[in-house]
């Protein structure tokens, strides 16, 4: 894999950090489009945009910290939090939701139209965020002997070299792509405000939770390495996403 395209000087340009980047100029510009389809203010763009992106990003930054503290790392809070790998998917969702909601009850905007409006985004971001997790070697499956496996050879990969594995980030953009398509789809479909992000928050749980399965991990919640944190969040959103669609079924009734 390609974990440096090339340097400036001395400073390297990741291929995760551009992918990243990519993520969030193509969520800014689906966000864009969906805004000016539901007529929502086009100031409200630049808040949530940034109040998702800096939420998001220590919010990952935060969980991965965490995760490692609760390994038995050596590492300082202070190494962990500046090194240059380590971002964690639902510590940013946690971070990035936080500050947007935020920023909408100050600002007074429909909460429920926006959160439907950022569910197509936020997928979209994600599954492209993954392909930079690929070229990097992290978030690496457990060994595979499937025609498409792969096998990392940088030394500067996280993943083990030389082992055939599950391409669990690509598992992860290709759910997402379809998670996408899907949202797509229905966001005109949708009768009542809120669905579709509930929709959303389904299916991300059940995406990570299906991957969980293929993919290494280092979160095991029991002695006997059965359960993970990853999967216990999974289950909570798939549960609370069903929960919230009924929710705002029943509210947009009355």
């Amino acid at each position: 894999m390609y974990p440096i395209l090339f340097t400036i000087g001395n400073f390297p340009i990741t291929t995760y950090g551009l992918m990243i980047a990519s993520a969030f100029m193509t969520g800014l510009f689906v966000l864009k489009i969906e805004f000016k389809r539901l007529s929502l203010p086009e100031e409200a763009v630049d808040l949530i945009f940034w109040r998702a992106a800096v939420g998001g990003l220590l919010g990952a930054r935060l969980y991965y910290v965490f995760l490692q503290i609760i390994s038995g790392t050596n590492q300082s809070f202070i190494d962990l939090f500046f090194s240059r790998a380590g971002m964690v998917f639902f510590g940013g969702l946690i971070g990035g939701t936080a500050l947007v909601l935020h920023g909408i009850k100050r600002k007074g905007y429909p909460l429920k139209t926006i959160l439907d409006a950022l569910a197509p985004v936020l997928i979209i971001s994600y599954g492209i965020g993954r392909i930079g997790c690929f070229f990097a070697g992290c978030c690496y499956g457990h060994e595979s002997s499937l025609p498409w496996a792969v096998t990392f050879t940088n030394q500067m990969c996280s993943a083990p070299l030389g082992i055939s594995l599950h391409p669990t980030q690509l598992y992860e953009t290709l759910a997402s792509l379809g998670i996408f398509t899907i949202l797509w789809n229905l966001r005109k479909k949708m009768n009542f405000a809120g669905g579709l992000f509930a929709i959303y928050i389904s299916f991300v749980g059940a995406e990570r939770l299906f991957v969980e399965f293929f993919r290494d991990k280092d979160d095991y919640l029991n002695h006997a390495q059965t359960f993970t944190m990853a999967q216990l969040i999974s289950t909570g959103l798939i549960i609370f996403g069903i929960a919230l669609f009924s929710y705002f079924k029943k509210q947009s009734i009355k």
